[in-house]
């Protein structure tokens, strides 16, 4: 479902602002827009956001695709940043070398300072060197340019060992500095007293009553505005609560006077997911490598969207499982004890005839459900009327589809 949202007014002393906010953050359970913040504060708590990601990201390249254990060493973000800076300094420097020695290697290892003395005393050798002479011989540029390659190998050996999960375990408090900035600087002062803005959950209003009772702050709780966009907070079953993980990868969420649609989408999702993979061998696969995912997260336990992602793998495994012991197809064979059953016999149809009835009617149901589901949730408004309609529309489409493939005789005459 999607939670109701009631629009915050609070009011406490300015001086105690900082205070005010740590307890709101202890509540969990008020969300402020901080778009618009863009202060020092917010800036730097950015700055070092920015330079996690940063550092993370350095470390992951320098380490490349080994598969062999390493063991890490711990460095903090400004010390990983020093060693990239470090680097690259390193490989411009080598970059310089390497084209001085393309330069000067056509002329050999000669001593330029020797040159330029007898260039002074007047002896003829200026055709065999060249216009410019170098600071110093072929031979001590090698040797430097060695020992630069060989500094660019320990400071990417270094980035490699790195610790990156110490860094993104960070990751979480960073954010919440940047949230607590942001919230500290649109928290707008008149005097004495400070004022901020946002939106509470209808469940957690009383909760925010009480606080607000014990700290002596001032409160104005109301339902939202015609015009106002609150933020939405989906709660679904607490069993299909890992369909959000999805959902946040996906990039979609519903609005606020939309319909929450996490049960059917994972219902659904489920179904196309065991389709799509169409053989119970491979879902036993995907199940083997969930279960050993399960494993390892019982080993550092605590990552919810690790969790998340855990169990909608093992649904959707689960059901390709099944789809398979349904089809009877093993990495595209039978088993021949388990052709005779029902099921196995109906998706058999040689003709695809039952194959199609079954996508057609699959396809049909979702897209019906959703026609439906919104004409429920506007069921005191003309637009339901439409809604119903459409419906109708998929069904008698569905009907007609299928005698226009031969799978129904001739659509009902109720139709």
């Amino acid at each position: 479902m999607i939670v109701p949202m009631l629009h915050l007014d609070l009011v406490c002393v300015a001086a105690e602002k900082s205070a005010v906010l740590e307890k709101l953050r202890g509540l969990k359970a008020v969300h402020l827009d901080l778009s618009s913040a863009a202060g020092a504060e917010v800036l730097s708590a950015k700055g070092e956001a920015a330079d996690a990601e940063k550092a993370v990201r350095l470390i992951l390249k320098a380490r490349g695709k080994q598969n062999h254990p390493i063991d890490v060493r711990p460095r903090s973000v400004s010390e990983v940043l020093q060693l990239d800076d470090d680097r690259t300094k390193l490989i411009d420097e080598k970059e310089r070398l390497e084209r001085e020695i393309k330069i000067y290697s056509p002329y050999g290892d000669f001593d330029p300072q020797l040159a330029r003395k007898l260039l002074d005393k007047g002896v003829d050798i200026a055709d065999r060197l060249p216009a410019v002479l170098p600071q110093m011989r072929l031979s001590k540029m090698l040797e430097k340019l060695s020992r630069v390659e060989n500094r660019i190998n320990i400071d990417n050996a270094k980035l490699a060992i790195s610790d990156d999960a110490a860094i993104i375990r960070a990751f979480p408090q960073l954010k919440d500095k940047l949230a607590f900035a942001a919230a500290k600087e649109l928290m707008e002062e008149h005097g004495a007293v400070a004022a901020v803005s946002g939106w509470v959950p209808s469940p957690a209003a009383e909760k925010l009553r009480g606080e607000a009772a014990a700290n002596g702050w001032g409160i104005l709780l109301r339902e939202p505005a015609e015009g106002e966009t609150p933020p939405t907070l989906v709660e679904p079953p607490r069993m299909f609560r890992p369909v959000k993980a999805l959902f946040d990868g996906l990039g979609i969420a519903p609005g606020y006077t939309e319909a929450d649609v996490s049960v059917p989408f994972m219902c659904y999702f489920s179904l196309f997911f065991a389709m799509l993979a169409g053989d119970g061998a491979y879902g036993a696969i995907f199940l083997a490598a969930t279960l050993w995912g399960w494993k390892k997260y019982r080993e550092r336990p605590g990552n919810a969207l690790m969790k998340s992602w855990l169990v909608m793998f093992t649904v959707f495994s689960s059901a390709t499982v099944l789809w398979g012991l349904l089809s009877n197809t093993w990495f595209g064979a039978q088993i021949p004890w388990c052709r005779s059953w029902p099921t196995v016999q109906w998706l058999a149809d040689p003709s695809y005839q039952n194959m199609m009835l079954l996508c057609f009617t699959i396809g049909v149901s979702h897209l019906m459900l959703a026609r439906v589901w919104n004409g429920l949730c506007r069921i005191n408004d003309t637009t339901a009327v439409a809604e119903f309609g459409w419906a109708g529309i998929l069904l008698f489409m569905y009907f007609v589809t299928n005698s226009i493939v031969g799978i129904f005789a001739s659509i009902p005459s109720v139709m």
